[in-house]
């Protein structure tokens, strides 16, 4: 079965690991800007990269697919949790750290790319 539990973790866990590697290559042209822009960048995708590992743990969780509604709501709590870890990793670094904001969005960016193109892979 294509669409079983452990398929859909199989996929996450390869785009978590595409993203990750995509963002530090990133980082790592960008520290030749600044280790701020590296920094941004670094935040930025992690960010982005550990929100959707957190997405994906909370919407799979369990051995079986669940019932409709309650799978419904397993996705709707990964996805703001997701957004929640973006949003406040982004304020971090643009309120508290004065990070640079282009690189941060760089780095979201990069990892949104690598989590697409890691999943139309099979």
């Amino acid at each position: 079965m294509l669409n079983s539990v452990t398929h859909g973790r199989r996929q996450a866990h390869k785009a978590l690991i595409v993203q990750l590697v995509a963002v530090a290559a990133t980082a790592l042209a960008l520290l030749a800007a600044s280790p701020a822009h590296a920094l941004a960048a670094a935040l930025g995708g992690g960010a982005l990269a550990l929100g959707g590992w957190l997405s994906a743990w909370v919407a799979l969780s369990g051995e079986t697919p669940a019932a409709a509604g309650l799978a419904l709501g397993r996705l709707v709590t990964g996805l703001v949790l997701k957004w929640a870890v973006l949003i406040a990793a982004l304020l971090l670094g643009l309120a508290v750290w004065k990070l640079p904001p282009a690189a941060l969005v760089t780095g979201v960016i990069v990892a949104l790319v690598a989590q697409i193109l890691a999943m139309l892979r099979r």
